[in-house]
Formats: C-alpha cells, structure tokens, sequence
C-alpha cells in the first residue's frame, strides 16, 4: 500500500510542479523549465532501476503528472481519457453520413476541436502498435526512460505556444485558441 500511495504522491508532486512553473516562470523559460524536468525525470527513473523497478517507476510518475498537466492546461488536451475523443469522432460520422437528420448532416464540419480528437486518438494507437512491436526489447534497455524524456521534451518545445517558434503542429492540430475557453486562465 505504501508503494501505491507514494505513486500517487509522485505523481501529484509533477503536478504541482506544473502549477509552481506556469505561475512562477516568464512564458519564453516555462516550457524549457518542464522540458528539462521531463528528461530529468524520465533519466532518474533508469538511474534508479529502470521502469521495471519500484525506485524508477516512481520517478515516471512525477514526469507523467508534469505531462498530463500540460496536456490539460497548455496543449488544451486531455490525452488520458479517450473515450472523449471517440465520443466527439461517433458524433461527426453519424452526423457527416445523415444518421442524425438532414440538419446535423449539413452542419457535420471537420473542425480544430475533432482533428486535435483524431490526432489523440491516432498517437494512441500508432503507441500501442509501437509498443507491442517494440516493448519486450525497449523496456529491458537501458536508457529506455531517458529516451522517451528527451522525446516527450521535444514534444512540449514543440508546442509551446510558439514562444520558441516551434508551434506550427500545436497551432494547426493541437492548439484551437477558441476551443475549451474554461479551461484557460489567462
């Protein structure tokens, strides 16, 4: 229990950290400071026994709680619960094909808010394919963890609200300024 307890712990500490980085630090540094703490994260977590070990798997839950974070409060997305995202591309087909009326049909558009669902939703199962392909020989590597950091790292400079000119993807697939307005606080 206490294990599963300091998982929770671990990955609440990456939220956190989150919050004290998009309050504290000046746009251009916020998304380089969670960059940086991603990787870091990711390599403690092969320094300290792999993903197969307690020790280093308590290291990826900080990074994944800084990653969820950003995906919810940044990117606008949440990349955890697909069964949104499934929800919003059944609608669109039902509605793009006339199963819900001539109305629903003509008003079908493929808009920001569904592309960022298919985007989602492709990264997920385009994962799981690699997973499956690559999981055996990937997780027993060492530096597994500090690969896929770095690799999370590129993504959060790479849509960054283009503070670093990086954001061409984020603002056509990922970024809709108008889409989810409660979720903005700024």
């Amino acid at each position: 229990a206490g294990f599963f307890l300091a998982m929770l712990a671990s990955y609440g500490g990456g939220c956190a950290a989150h919050r004290v980085v998009d309050r504290r630090c000046e746009p251009r540094a916020k998304s380089r400071a969670v960059a940086l703490a991603v990787t870091a994260l990711f390599a403690a977590s092969d320094a300290f026994g792999g993903i197969s070990k307690r020790r280093g798997a308590l290291w990826l839950a900080a990074g994944f709680g800084l990653l969820n974070s950003i995906s919810v409060e940044v990117l606008l997305t949440i990349t955890w619960m697909l069964t949104i995202h499934l929800q919003k591309m059944t609608n669109y087909a039902t509605d793009a094909v006339g199963l819900a009326g001539a109305d629903a049909k003509a008003a079908a558009a493929f808009g920001p808010v569904l592309r960022r669902s298919v985007v989602v939703v492709s990264c997920f199962f385009g994962g799981c394919l690699a997973g499956h392909a690559f999981c055996d020989a990937a997780l027993a590597a060492k530096g597994f963890a500090t690969g896929l950091g770095a690799w999370y790292a590129l993504m959060v400079l790479a849509h960054d609200r283009g503070t670093l000119g990086l954001d061409a993807l984020g603002t056509s697939l990922l970024l809709n300024q108008n889409a989810n307005p409660g979720l903005r606080d700024d």
